[in-house]
């Protein structure tokens, strides 16, 4: 008769029989705190080869004793390793590394536990073979991986959860294994290679598995311990850092005098770039430096919350802590401004910012765009008067997470430093790069990893004594690799846990090193440190990594329920450098020490756990700041979305998104819409399709402006699937017309009026003027912009205005009126086309429609520039150039460069348009795919070479335009046109005469075609002057009368006056003073009258003093206006 195999209560009695007393109480005093946790373990699997053979050979007693000493003997080398047995398996054992125990070395204390096994059979098994005949072996196999930890029974057994194959992986190599030896799985094996011999066996088949590879454990190498380590309370010294802390204190004297410096922290997480920041500032109080030191942080889920760093700073520079209301912070901004003096006109939007009442109510009907610059302003002349009363260090720190609206408030504030006592301390990681670029008064300093003396001095100062054992230099070398944050972690852990001891001013390990338990990561040492913390302790730190980097005392306490004793934890918490704490009571906020503590600390907590705090977090905010919502509808979108509460991610997300659109923040709004969306799809068909095309139309347009137009067209193809599902035929016409524009920004003139045509066709059986006339608008777009078909493009035009008229909805009416007005624009009817325009951009501002802002703004740019008007032409580009960098708007951020080197060109300042053309070729290439916006570019700065006599180069420029027109044809014909002028130019000037008119003929032909009528006067301004050069003086007359009086009924001064001046040459040589000498004055004229409206002395300067205007009043015998005199 066989053995039974043991039963469960047997297998029960032995793991409380055979656990030593030190493991047991290990085991059971963390049982609570590690319950719910993930962790990575190693499995060991082994079992009694021809088991059931040889319990058939036995008495069933025989065989308990034979299986019981066997237990005894497995069980006690599982144990010495510090495994735990989690299980008997009738013949065999399973046993766990790593949990519920943790080790950094699980994997290797595994393997060499599965080797003393084997050791301890062989020797075992001599007796048995003396009485059986044959040998009794075991067959051992692992793997690694992760689990679940579950309950921890008072019988010591771990309930756990595997991820993936971890557990029946382990089983399989056991089973597969030869008696006698020891199989690890390819997982296992890439931790512990170094230290053990084995066996390649290549792929092996397993049951229920695909092919794995195993490998034979033959023998150990050699014992090579890793330290554990401890943690001593109290600042670390800081060392390695004297250059960089040097360099910060030369440059603050720098900035004592005046000379403003920029200053980048680099270096990877936990190099030590915040505790640089700490000395220094700390050397200040010590030095008696009168300084103002005011700092903002960036944060992980902070870049679409525009600001943050900023209404940081704000905060702790005004002294406000949570619990003040609306009237507090009042007081104290206003207080604090007009202290300071100077200020006054910027309160409001200081106050705006903060969220709070700004006591103007026109800033809140202002534009979006008007308003943000008003911020940077006031923003900006705060820190500046703030410098010029003391010096004042500015820190942003975590720049990589930084909000495209800090981002670009950081840049404006970077470009007024130098002239100032300010200094701006900025730290970021390795692989973010700042948007200010090279500046002569910024100074990188990258922190590189400590050389093995500096990090064995500051292991050295933690412990009080340069006097330590060998061995824990070796292992600091090995383990810290450097990192300042890995070195003073290990150092710690290792006094924590008591390995290290100070006997006679020396530090001695009064344990073995086997004895100590060393993570392998820099994670798994704070999760060491995490897990000596008391349950308490760990699971606030737990709850606080959830909120985010930064905790204000008043949530944790909210969602913690620990009111009588969280402030202790926190105190113990912060002298263990676990977190550091902010702003002053009665309300204080805590900051982890670094990221990577907050990092792991939340990826220990289950998923379902995480989402119960997330929505508890949410709903606190909710409760807590109940009056101020609009401040938190980013973090409760972000909580409420890991919480998976899907309507109340969405509506939180889309609150945040409409606020980050509404101040261009396009960048945050794209993530917020993202993440409504994601949200959405959580939901299925919960969610009414209205609402859900709503969503994929919001994103689509904010994908639009940021010129992600592929991504933008797929979220207008799923909301025309919604709409015609729930037949909304307005919405339905709306989405085509979108997916119409997103074919023009493709430049697929096809599909784009394919689309328009569908959207007419329900226009037909549709009321409404808006609808129609949005139609007939995308139409006039296409025909006009697309081909150049200006005249064919008038009938929509004249629709368009007609049906206006009818039009309440003001949002609509600027959709409608934009693109007629920039065909009018194009065929020189500028002052309908301003009409039209300024009512646009008026709306769009009221409106906060960003997209439809840029283009107004573009478009009367360019008709006040036509007019002649430089100064506010200039205005409105530059505030198009704000809007695009603000919105990232590719589409404008690619043109407006171009028009602003322009209208440099046009005034002759020719050193600073070859610049900004230059510039605007470059961002192009980056941001925008096609080739117009490059086209223009690189004509303006041939010509700028080109008037400066450079013509090689202007020839270079001129002929990287040619090479881009056969790229595309979309709006081909607006950039070839002055390509073809310049080429006729520079022939001309070059005398080659016959190459020079067939430039102005090809240049005539495609404007008279397109009907651009400024254009037909150049060309016609150019004949004539080739007729001219050509010595053809009466030829030269007619084409020269023709441009003068198309330029004087389009009211384009420029042309004006470059032709009557062209005309009065040609007059002066054919003996017909008179006529020459009155276009030569009308010239003048036109000259003072242009040269009057320029306030800008740059421009004024370069225009009166540039050759062409000299030389017409050289011809009258006067003196040109004086620089810097306007008439």
């Amino acid at each position: 008769m066989s053995a039974a195999p043991p039963s469960a209560a047997d297998a029960g009695q032995r793991l409380r029989t055979y656990t030593p007393r030190h493991l047991s109480e290990k085991i059971l005093k963390a049982r609570s705190a590690l319950e719910g946790e993930r962790r990575q373990v190693t499995i060991l699997f082994a079992d009694i080869a021809g088991y059931t053979s040889l319990a058939e050979r036995l008495d069933p007693e025989e065989v308990h004793q034979l299986i019981d000493r066997c237990f005894e003997l497995i069980t006690a080398e599982v144990h010495r390793f510090e495994g735990t047995v989690n299980q008997y398996t009738g013949d065999g054992v399973m046993a766990l590394f790593g949990a519920p125990i943790a080790h950094e070395d699980a994997a290797r204390r595994a393997v060499h536990t599965a080797l003393a096994i084997q050791r301890a059979m062989r020797d075992h098994g001599k007796d048995v073979q003396d009485r059986l005949g044959r040998p009794l072996q075991m067959r051992i196999g692992l793997n690694t991986g992760v689990v679940v930890v579950g309950r921890i029974g008072d019988d010591l057994r771990m309930d756990y959860t595997a991820v993936g194959d971890t557990t029946n992986l382990a089983a399989r190599m056991q089973q597969i294994a030869r008696p006698g030896s020891v199989l690890v799985s390819d997982a296992t094996h890439r931790i512990v290679s170094g230290f053990f011999d084995t066996l390649d066996l290549g792929e092996v088949s397993v049951k229920g598995h695909a092919p794995v590879r195993a490998f034979e454990v033959l023998r150990a190498r050699g014992r090579r311990a890793r330290l554990d380590v401890a943690v001593e309370r109290g600042l670390t010294p800081l060392v390695g850092r004297d250059r960089e802390l040097a360099t910060l204190r030369d440059l603050f004297q720098q900035v004592k005098s005046g000379r403003g410096q920029v200053v980048s922290l680099v270096g990877e997480a936990g190099i030590g770039k915040s505790r640089l920041l700490l000395e220094f500032r700390r050397t200040l109080a010590q030095a008696g430096e009168d300084a103002t030191w005011i700092e903002g942080r960036c944060v992980s889920f902070g870049q679409s919350i525009p600001f943050l760093p900023l209404i940081d700073q704000l905060r702790e520079n005004f002294r406000i802590e949570e619990l003040d209301g609306e009237p507090e912070i009042i007081a104290k901004v206003e207080h604090g401004m007009r202290r300071m003096g100077e200020l006054e006109p910027h309160i409001p939007y200081i106050r705006y910012l903060l969220s709070v009442d700004p006591g103007d109510p026109a800033i809140l009907a202002m534009d979006a765009g008007a308003r943000r610059k008003k911020i940077f302003d006031a923003a900006r002349a705060l820190a500046i008067r703030g410098a010029q009363l003391r010096p004042l260090v500015l820190v942003f720190e975590d720049l990589h997470w930084i909000d495209t609206s800090s981002e670009e408030h950081l840049t404006t504030l970077v470009n007024s430093a130098a002239g100032v006592p300010l200094m701006l301390i900025l730290t970021y990681r390795v692989g973010y790069a700042p948007r200010f670029g090279g500046r002569s008064f910024h100074t990188a300093l990258t922190l590189a990893s400590l050389s093995e003396r500096d990090a064995i001095a500051m292991a050295g100062r933690v412990l009080g004594t340069e006097q330590f054992p060998q061995e824990l230099k070796a292992a600091l070398m090995e383990k810290a690799e450097g990192v300042p944050l890995f070195v003073e972690e290990v150092t710690k852990t290792l006094l924590d846990l008591g390995i290290l001891r100070l006997e006679n001013d020396r530090y001695r390990m009064v344990r073995g090193l086997g004895e100590v338990s060393v993570p392998d990561t820099i994670q798994g040492i704070i999760m060491a440190r995490l897990d000596r913390l008391g349950e308490d302790g760990k699971r606030t730190v737990q709850l606080a990594s959830v909120i985010g980097r930064q905790f204000l005392h008043r949530l944790l306490e909210k969602i913690a329920g620990l009111t009588g004793e969280l402030e202790g934890l926190l105190q113990e918490l912060k002298a263990l450098e676990i977190i550091y704490e902010q702003g002053l009571l009665p309300e204080p906020a805590y900051i982890f020490k670094h990221a990577v503590i907050q990092d792991v600390a939340y990826n220990s907590l289950l998923v379902q756990r995480r989402k119960e705090l997330h929505r508890a977090v949410g709903h606190a905010i909710e409760e807590l700041y109940a009056d101020r919502l609009a401040e938190h509808y980013a973090e409760l979108a972000h909580h409420f979305f890991q919480a998976e509460e899907w309507h109340k991610a969405i509506d939180y997300s889309v609150q945040a998104g409409q606020r980050a659109s509404a101040s261009f923040a396009n960048i945050e709004a794209k993530a917020h819409y993202a993440r409504a969306v994601a949200a959405a799809g959580k939901l299925g068909s919960a969610l009414a399709p209205a609402t859900l095309a709503s969503l994929h139309e919001s994103h689509g347009a904010v994908l639009t402006v940021l010129g992600e137009y592929e991504t933008a067209a797929a979220e207008y193809e799923r909301a025309l699937d919604l709409v015609r599902g729930i037949g909304d035929r307005h919405r339905e016409i709306d989405v085509l017309l979108a997916l119409s524009s997103l074919n023009v920004f493709f430049h697929r003139p096809d599909p784009a009026i394919a689309l328009v045509d569908r959207a007419i066709a329900l226009v037909k059986d549709a009321d409404d003027p808006g609808i129609r006339a949005l139609s007939a608008s995308h139409r006039a777009l296409i025909r006009g912009a697309g081909f150049g078909q200006l005249v064919e493009a008038m009938p929509d035009v004249d629709e368009v205005l007609r049906l206006s008229e009818h039009i309440n909805d003001p949002k609509r009416l600027a959709q409608v009126l934009l693109w007629p007005a920039m065909v009018l624009q194009w065929r020189g009817e500028f002052e309908r086309a301003l009409r039209c325009l300024h009512q646009v951009a008026e709306i769009a501002l009221r409106e906060h429609a960003g997209f439809v802002f840029g283009a107004s703004a573009f478009g009367i740019g360019n008709a006040y520039s036509s007019k002649g008007e430089y100064e506010e032409a200039l205005r409105w580009y530059r505030r198009l150039d704000d809007y695009a960098s603000a919105a990232g708007d590719k589409v404008y951020m690619a043109r407006a460069p171009n028009v602003i080197g322009g209208i440099h060109l046009e005034v002759f300042d020719l050193d600073e348009a070859i610049s900004r053309c230059v510039e605007g070729d470059e961002i192009a290439q980056k941001v925008f795919p096609w080739p117009e916006p490059r086209g223009h570019s690189l004509v303006k700065a041939g010509l700028g070479h080109l008037r400066r006599g450079e013509h090689g180069l202007a020839e270079e420029f001129f002929g990287r335009a040619a090479g881009l027109l056969d790229l595309d044809v979309w709006l081909r014909w607006r950039w070839h046109i002055p390509l073809l002028h310049a080429r006729g130019e520079m022939a001309l000037i070059e005398g080659r005469h016959e190459e020079a008119w067939r430039f102005a003929s090809e240049s005539l032909e495609m404007a008279t075609r397109s009907d651009a009528q400024k254009h037909v006067a150049r060309a016609e301004r150019l004949q004539g002057e080739v007729l001219a050069a050509s010595g053809q003086l009466e030829q030269a007359i007619s084409p020269f009368a023709a441009a003068l009086a198309r330029a004087e009924r389009l009211g384009t001064p420029r042309e004006v006056w470059m032709t009557r001046a062209a005309l009065g040459g040609v007059l002066a040589r054919l003996g017909r003073d008179r006529e020459a000498e009155a276009h030569l004055l009308q010239a003048a004229q036109t000259i003072e009258a242009i040269a009057s409206k320029l306030t800008t002395p740059q421009l004024h300067r370069a225009f009166v003093t540039a050759e062409p205007v000299a030389r017409i009043f050289q011809m009258l015998g006067r003196q040109a206006p004086a620089p810097g005199l306007r008439a």
